[in-house]
């Protein structure tokens, strides 16, 4: 069987549109590791609870903070909400 050219680039040129997306979501999901590592050591930094790391899940989700203003949050939710017991 005989590809015509036409579709021939049109498969090159999708296999590359592929390999483009692929390494644009290997970028994102490495982006987002460091951004919850980063997280992580700011609830760490203000010694946050279980309950506590959740709220200040809820508070960033979909906002674009700087680190500066999610260290100030959690700074917030570990002065204002009191350890849970079993929580940590």
């Amino acid at each position: 069987m005989v590809i015509p050219a036409c579709l021939a680039t049109l498969g090159v040129v999708t296999y590359l549109a592929y390999l483009e997306l692929k390494d644009a979501t290997e970028a994102i999901v490495q982006a987002r590791k460091s951004d919850i590592q980063e997280i992580d050591r700011i609830a760490k930094e203000f010694d946050l609870s279980r309950e506590q790391r959740r709220i200040l899940h809820d508070e960033i989700t979909g906002r674009s903070l700087s680190i500066d203003e999610i260290r100030e949050i959690a700074k917030e939710i570990s002065e204002q909400m009191p350890k849970g017991g079993k929580d940590r």
